[in-house]
Order: C-alpha cells, then sequence, then structure tokens
C-alpha cells in the first residue's frame, strides 16, 4: 500500500481542511496516509482517524516542522508527499528537493492580485523557483487552472484539475414563499470572504423587502467589524451571526437561497454544498464562483463592486416561484453531474497512482 505524506498548514474551520478529510475518508482503503497538521479544532482529531498525525505550526513555517517532516518521510518510507494550500506547499517543495519524493500540490484558491507590487513579484517568483520542484499541481477549478497559467508559475503539462466534491443528498424539493425568506452565507469573517459587500447587499434589499434575514455561519478576525457595520447600517435585525456551527446541514435545508461576495475563491466547498441542498445560488463573480454558479440557470453571478446587483437579483428570486423552483432542480444537477465525492477521490488517486508508476 502507497504511503502519502499529506500537509496542510490549517485543521480549523475551512474548506481545505474539509477537503482533505473527504480525501482522506474516501481513499484511506487505498492508500496509507500520514497527516501533517496544526493542533488545530475540530479537524487534527478528525485526520486521526484515517491516518498518523504530525503536529506543524498553524499557518506558519517552522524549522522544527520541516526537519520533523523529513524524519517522518526517512522512518516510514513515504512515496508521495501532497500539500494544501501556500503554506504547506513551503514544506512539501522542500522535502521533495531534500529527499527526491515525488511532489503534488493542490492550490486551494492562487490569490495575489491584491498585494502590493513587490510582494507580488516576490510571492509569483517563490511559485516559479518551486513548480521545479513539483510533480503535478492539481487545481480545483479550471479558472483556477487558468489563473494559474496566466500568472506563468505553472505549464500546461504539469497541472490537472480535480474538481472539489462534496456529499449529495437526496433531491429535497423547494417551496419559496414571498415571507420569511432565509438566505445563508458559510464563510470564515475575514476580508478575502468579501462580508463587508454581503452587508451593503443587505442593506440594499432591506430598502424594498423586510421579510428576510440573512444567517452567517462562521467566524474569523472581521467578526467584531462586522458586527458594528451591520448597527451603523441599521440591519441587525435582518442579520444573524451564528459561529461555527456543527448542524449546517440542518441550517441548509432551511435556508432558501445562499448568497456569496467572495472576493475569490479555488472551489468554494460551501457553494456546492448548498447546491447539493438545491439552493439557488447568488454568488459574486470570481474565479471558483465561475466555474459552478451558471447564471440564469443555477443562480445568479453579480460585480462584487455593484452590491445592488445583488440585491436586485435576489429580489427577482424571491417574486418569481418559477425561476426559483427551476435554479433549485438545477443547483442539485450541476452537483450531482460534476461534483461527486467518489468522482473526486478517484481522479486523486489515479494521479497517485500514475506518479507511483512513473517514478
Amino acid at each position: 500500500m502507497k504511503k502519502i505524506l499529506q500537509i496542510t498548514s490549517r485543521a480549523d474551520y475551512g474548506g481545505g481542511p474539509e477537503h482533505l478529510k473527504h480525501l482522506i475518508s474516501g481513499l484511506s482503503s487505498s492508500f496509507e496516509f500520514f497527516i501533517a497538521a496544526p493542533v488545530d479544532k475540530p479537524y487534527f482529531e478528525i485526520f486521526k482517524k484515517y491516518g498518523t498525525c504530525i503536529e506543524i505550526q498553524h499557518r506558519k513555517f517552522s524549522v522544527w516542522s520541516l526537519f520533523s517532516l523529513l524524519k517522518t518521510v526517512n522512518k516510514h518510507s513515504i512515496d508521495i508527499i501532497h500539500s494544501h494550500g501556500k503554506g504547506a506547499g513551503i514544506y512539501s517543495r522542500i522535502l521533495g528537493l531534500l529527499t527526491g519524493k515525488p511532489v503534488v500540490h493542490t492550490f486551494h484558491g492562487f490569490h495575489y492580485t491584491h498585494l502590493n507590487p513587490f510582494y507580488r513579484w516576490f510571492y509569483l517568483g517563490i511559485e516559479k523557483l518551486f513548480a521545479y520542484a513539483t510533480d503535478v499541481f492539481i487545481s480545483v477549478s479550471e479558472s483556477e487552472k487558468n489563473s494559474c497559467l496566466n500568472a506563468g508559475i505553472v505549464s500546461h503539462d504539469s497541472i490537472v484539475v480535480v474538481l472539489n466534491g462534496v456529499q449529495i443528498p437526496t433531491f429535497r424539493k423547494r417551496a419559496l414563499t414571498k415571507k420569511d425568506t432565509t438566505l445563508v452565507n458559510i464563510s470564515r469573517l475575514s476580508r478575502e470572504k468579501g462580508m463587508d459587500v454581503l452587508l451593503d447587499i443587505v442593506s440594499s434589499l432591506s430598502q424594498k423587502y423586510q421579510d428576510f434575514i440573512l444567517l452567517i455561519i462562521g467566524d474569523g478576525p472581521e467578526r467584531v467589524n462586522l458586527e458594528r457595520k451591520a448597527r451603523e447600517c441599521g440591519i441587525v435585525k435582518y442579520v444573524s451571526f451564528l459561529g461555527f456551527r456543527h448542524d449546517v446541514s440542518n441550517l441548509l435545508e432551511q435556508a432558501d437561497i445562499y448568497i456569496t461576495a467572495s472576493r475569490g475563491e479555488g472551489m468554494p466547498l460551501t457553494v456546492l454544498e448548498a447546491m447539493a441542498a438545491s439552493l439557488p445560488i447568488v454568488a459574486s463573480s470570481v474565479v471558483g464562483n465561475v466555474d459552478v454558479v451558471v447564471h440564469g440557470e443555477n443562480g445568479f453571478l453579480f460585480n462584487i463592486n455593484k452590491p445592488n446587483e445583488a440585491s436586485e437579483y435576489l429580489w427577482e428570486l424571491i417574486n418569481d416561484n418559477a425561476l426559483y423552483d427551476s435554479m433549485s432542480i438545477n443547483a442539485y444537477k450541476t452537483i450531482a453531474d460534476k461534483h461527486s465525492l467518489d468522482k473526486m477521490c478517484a481522479e486523486t488517486a489515479s494521479i497517485y497512482n500514475k506518479i507511483s508508476v512513473s517514478t
């Protein structure tokens, strides 16, 4: 049985750790896993169910962690090193250079345009150098792959797309009434997730419609600022900050529309989960979102600089039952056809096996 070292610099709530959980649980009977991760809740303990865990620092490079991983690779004769995200990618590529082991790297979001010119140049330069120590890059969406190609950090023959997958429940037909509409968002409360824009959308919608509530599931460094903004905008009664929850699937079942104003994604698991729950989507037109939301078919895409545009799409969905029903059905079908966990795991296993054969 091939031995795979998985590396993630996060094990707190988030799409990356959730993706890794799905991957190792789905392939645990085919590969032996070693998982390097911070001792964060809730995923470090979850990872232990599927392999041997090695502690590393949370989103911080550590020479001690590097030597610990080097010892693991040599002691257990690791066959493949697979990193997830930027921080983990530093470890994997250095380990690959030191040990000669093949390296797979998954981006989980390739964001650099927000950086100032110097840091952008520095980051892209590092990624270009690390490309020489990477056997296969995995992108979780076509638009993310294109961003990497356009930035010149990968070649066409070194990157493959493996779409994120989610659990697909039995389809449930939804019925939307104009009264008491529930919007939902699941995000880390940070700038890149566009939560400030989300509140602008709520403010805009409340000018024409008052029978709704937005449930915000998640936490993060911007929570205090967001709660303050909700008070200043006079929209407190329309927004409920729920924090991290363990009953997300139940909350999605109770919701009517999923909305996200993220400034950038890889392939957002929360959007996939919402669509699997047959929720129509109103999403910012950014990398990742544009790969799964087909405008006018299973949801709407809006310009993140125009929150009024998003509120108009919400208003349209709330007022048109036929449109809502159609988008609900199409959202579920999109996920059932393209984003199953089995498909994601099988394609990743194929990459591991091809690397094993070639090396």
